[in-house]
């Protein structure tokens, strides 16, 4: 059992723990343990988690989901939970971390392709330093696999990502206005498709990237290197549109 198993309510954000006394029981642990682990966590997490002192055992509240899931990712402990992060919580957690390495991103990103279809991108990324104008277009996907059937739902996710972004580059208007909405004047883009995992995938496609949250940033600092095994779509033409000078 790990530590922290929280509601899958996006909107409780302080969750009360009873299960702390069966962990203490379950690891063999002395409640001066539990102590100074809570208050590790709560020091390296800037506060995400609240320590309730009671009569007995202490009770956690959980204040903020996305920090206290990184801190636990930097403890050698397993205690990030599948149940830790609803869905919406680990898109925002995907977008922390690109975020934190410079890049333009937008959640739930929304687009009518040229026919009237709607798409949807979990979290689009803009690489506004790179000489090639890249974005990643990224799918997060919250599961956690139990079944047989997890690799062929993993590699479906993988090449409905790459449909998605074949429709955005065929748009050059939704283009256009999503770079005037993050101040750039490109007429030209690399679209890059991708899925971000909650655990460590159960397959991999060799062309478009499967990558676990644990392995992320690591993915982050080094795709550059990999970067022409990827699918990608490059468009250009892009209209550019040009904000006015009062």
């Amino acid at each position: 059992m790990g530590l922290l198993q929280l509601t899958k309510d996006p909107g409780k954000n302080t969750v009360g723990l009873p299960q702390l006394k069966d962990f203490i029981l379950e690891h063999e642990m002395e409640e001066s343990d539990l102590d100074k682990l809570l208050e590790i966590i709560s020091t390296g997490s800037d506060g995400a988690i609240l320590v309730l002192r009671g009569k007995e055992i202490p009770q956690v509240r959980i204040l903020d989901k996305i920090n206290l899931y990184l801190m636990l990712l930097k403890l050698d402990y397993s205690m990030a939970s599948a149940d830790l992060l609803h869905w919406q919580d680990f898109e925002a957690l995907v977008e922390y971390a690109l975020e934190e390495h410079g890049f333009l991103t937008e959640k739930n990103y929304r687009f009518k392709d040229a026919r009237g279809k709607r798409h949807e991108i979990d979290v689009l990324a803009i690489d506004k330093l790179s000489k090639e104008h890249l974005i990643f277009l990224l799918d997060a996907k919250h599961w956690n696999y139990k079944t047989n059937s997890s690799a062929t739902r993993i590699l479906d996710a993988a090449k409905d990502q790459f449909k998605r972004t074949e429709a955005l580059g065929k748009t050059k208007g939704a283009l256009s206005q999503l770079f005037f909405k993050k101040n750039l004047e490109w007429s030209h883009a690399i679209l890059i498709p991708g899925v971000v995992t909650l655990l460590a995938p159960p397959v991999q496609d060799f062309f478009i990237p499967i990558v676990s949250i644990l392995s992320f940033n690591n993915f982050i600092q080094e795709f550059s290197e990999n970067l022409d095994y990827f699918k990608k779509k490059h468009v250009r033409g892009i209209p550019t549109q040009k904000r006015l000078v009062s």
